[in-house]
């Protein structure tokens, strides 16, 4: 059985919840190989995610299954699509309606719907405002005397 959180946005990774049993009289270690667990993320009837195409398994871990149990498993899906290899350069799923399929080699393949909120917009960061800032001193500035004048000035009259 599989399932996703609900609460959940796009943009950044994923909780996913698989329960994983056996049919075996006895208890086991399922290791999930990368052939030996199938996942599929579709959207809108398109694979965005498709486990074969990653280089490691969508279980990063071996699952100690109890004789009679299931267990249950949280791991995280990167929120990304595939595209050729898994690469962490894929982006973010845009947020929608999905459906997660999951099979385990030799198992019965589970699937269930799930949305992802959309990614909040990104907050702009303020552009930082100048600021006045203490500056060096600065020469002198020199101050202007009155220029001497060719002209003659009679005693004791006013200058125009």
């Amino acid at each position: 059985m599989a399932m996703v959180p609900e609460g959940q946005q796009a943009g950044g990774p994923v909780n996913v919840e698989l329960l994983i049993g056996s049919l075996d009289s006895t208890a086991c270690t399922f290791t999930p190989a990368k052939k030996d667990l199938l996942v599929v993320i579709e959207a809108n009837d398109k694979a965005v995610y498709d486990s074969t195409v990653c280089k490691a398994s969508f279980l990063a871990s071996p699952v100690v299954i109890a004789e009679g149990f299931g267990t249950l498993v949280r791991t995280t899906w990167s929120g990304r699509g595939s595209g050729k290899a898994c690469s962490p350069a894929e982006g973010f799923v845009n947020g929608g309606k999905f459906t997660l399929k999951v099979s385990a080699f030799g198992g019965e393949p589970d699937q269930t719907e799930f949305s992802l909120a959309a990614a909040p917009k990104p907050t702009p960061t303020p552009t930082p405002t100048p600021t006045a800032t203490a500056t060096s001193p600065s020469a002198p500035t020199p101050t202007t005397s009155p220029l001497p004048t060719t002209k003659p000035t009679a005693q004791g009259s006013e200058q125009d």
